[in-house]
């Protein structure tokens, strides 16, 4: 069934523009427009060649898919903008960042690669199947890797390499569980990438739904490396949500993966009896432009109970910052994930200033990371780590697809709050799309 007809005043996923109360905000833009220029031809920002950090107070490494992910790319430029920013305390930064391409083995080989150059402190990478791939050698070479995307909860390992400010997907999957238990629903159906990270936050997701007494279709898993045809995806989530009953009130779809949902959602479009079915997304999904950047994803995704998928909260008093730094590296929302990359970089930062050894690696600049990492004020909150280095809680939003005055588009659909703080149960709420 083709969907979209008729609908050509409807725009898809545009650009925020420059928020109001910024008047600053073209002017700084423009500057960073040029310093990416000018980094175009130098290799990274923060002044120094990605291939030889010299003259630099601090040197941090970066792991981040340069040939797929939009969204890496976005945390790459939140981190040399921070990098850029630190020369307000008096300190040089020079960001040296490499391609992992999305791939656990390419991430290894990028991090050899920063060691070669004598880079020890790490912000990356960003998924947990790279995280896994890198960890080894991390481990052996005494490394600090800070990812600001991970959430595997097999790598919150005390002691490691590995330190992470989001929460692990144990967190995830049970906001996820509040939401499906607060919407009403008694079955679901599953779909994961086969990613160590999607994989474990469904596996810990159906693990809670049970516990809660929610009925469960057998899990429907992809491989990560699969191209744009879902058809066969697709007509297993069909046949799925049929031997489940098939009710709207009653069946949900919960899906856990990136931007290659969008080709998911495209083929769910195509299947009539998936009309209606409310589909709930993931932190990968959340706020991804590929989703509301075409007709048939977003289209279905509207209809589709506004696919509400959870991501960390920006809280009130960093809304401000937030917004700015958003504006400044063109990303079309305030993401968690790209706002963890800047803070990533600014806690190395405050590392350095209390250790200048820092940036020489092992047990001590681990130690000197820690210290100023818990506690520390975040622009996604409070940052509180466990004995793993891992974030332990904060509050979520429910971003949905809606269709808004001739504009598809995410929006605030609802929210996740921690019953007290540090607190890892919680209540959610759904508050749908904006009325017109």
């Amino acid at each position: 069934m083709q969907r979209g007809g008729g609908h050509s005043s409807v725009h898809f996923g545009l650009p925020r523009p420059c928020a109001p109360r910024y008047p600053a905000c073209m002017k700084k833009l423009l500057q960073v427009a040029l310093a990416f220029l000018v980094a175009s031809s130098l290799g990274c920002l923060g002044g120094k060649s990605g291939d030889d950090p010299v003259d630099a107070d601090l040197t941090i490494g970066l792991l981040v898919d340069q040939s797929n992910s939009q969204l890496d790319q976005y945390i790459q430029a939140a981190a040399e903008l921070s990098a850029q920013n630190a020369s307000g305390l008096g300190v040089t930064v020079a960001i040296v960042a490499k391609n992992t391409e999305g791939d656990a083995t390419i991430a290894a080989q990028a991090l050899q690669e920063l060691l070669d150059q004598g880079v020890k402190v790490v912000v990356g990478p960003t998924t947990s199947g790279e995280a896994q791939g890198a960890l080894p050698l991390a481990n052996a070479a005494g490394a600090l890797l800070v990812s600001p995307a991970s959430t595997a909860q097999t790598l919150a390992i005390a002691g490691d390499a590995l330190y992470r400010l989001s929460p692990a997907n144990t967190l995830f999957s049970q906001v996820t569980v509040d939401l499906v238990e607060t919407l009403g629903f008694s079955s679901i159906v599953t779909v994961n990438n086969d990613d160590l990270g999607d994989s474990e936050e469904a596996s810990e997701f159906r693990r809670l739904a049970a516990s809660s007494g929610i009925s469960l279709q057998p899990p429907i898993v992809y491989s990560n490396n699969s191209d744009a045809n879902f058809s066969a995806v697709s007509a297993q989530v069909a046949s799925a949500v049929a031997a489940a009953g098939g009710s709207p009130s009653a069946v949900a779809v919960a899906v856990f993966g990136g931007s290659e949902v969008a080709d998911l959602l495209s083929d769910c479009a195509t299947i009539a009896s998936l009309d209606g079915i409310t589909f709930l997304g993931s932190d990968g999904t959340s706020l991804n432009s590929e989703i509301v950047n075409s007709a048939a994803p977003a289209f279905f995704a509207v209809q589709a109970g506004a696919f509400p998928s959870a991501i960390l909260s920006v809280p009130p008093d960093q809304q401000a910052a937030a917004d700015t730094i958003t504006n400044a590296v063109g990303a079309p929302y305030a993401n968690a994930f790209v706002l963890n990359g800047y803070d990533a970089v600014s806690i190395m930062v405050d590392a350095y200033i209390q250790d200048s050894n820092f940036a020489s690696g092992g047990a001590q600049a681990r130690a000197a990371f820690a210290a100023q990492a818990d506690g520390y004020p975040g622009l996604t909150g409070l940052i509180n780590l466990n004995q793993a280095g891992d974030r332990i809680t904060g509050h979520y939003t429910f971003w949905g697809v809606c269709s808004q005055q001739g504009l598809i588009n995410w929006f605030n659909v609802g929210g996740w709050s921690p019953r007290s703080p540090g607190a890892t149960s919680g209540t959610a709420t759904f508050t749908g799309c904006p009325s017109q």
